[in-house]
């Protein structure tokens, strides 16, 4: 349950920095990330709590967000391309 939590996590500061990429970016390359060595990294072994506690955060930002973007700013996060980088 703890790797799951903290693979949410993860994936949703993803979601959000891509986000914010495409709303100050022209034509931004947005990149891949590759979970299972995420999932590898030391900081899986925090308790899940630290990690909720970020997603709670990270949530409130994201939805603040959200709700206050312009017609403008929704097209351009609409058109959010992601291109996956090759090592």
């Amino acid at each position: 349950m703890c790797q799951l939590i903290h693979h949410v996590l993860d994936s949703h500061l993803n979601g959000y920095m891509r986000m914010k990429l495409a709303l100050t970016e022209e034509n931004p390359v947005i990149k891949t990330y590759e979970v299972s060595e995420w999932a590898r990294l030391i900081d899986c072994e925090l308790p899940s709590n630290v990690s909720l506690q970020l997603l709670e955060s990270l949530h409130e930002r994201w939805t603040y967000l959200l709700k206050n973007l312009t017609a403008i700013q929704f097209k351009r996060i609409s058109i959010l391309t992601v291109v996956k980088c090759e090592h």
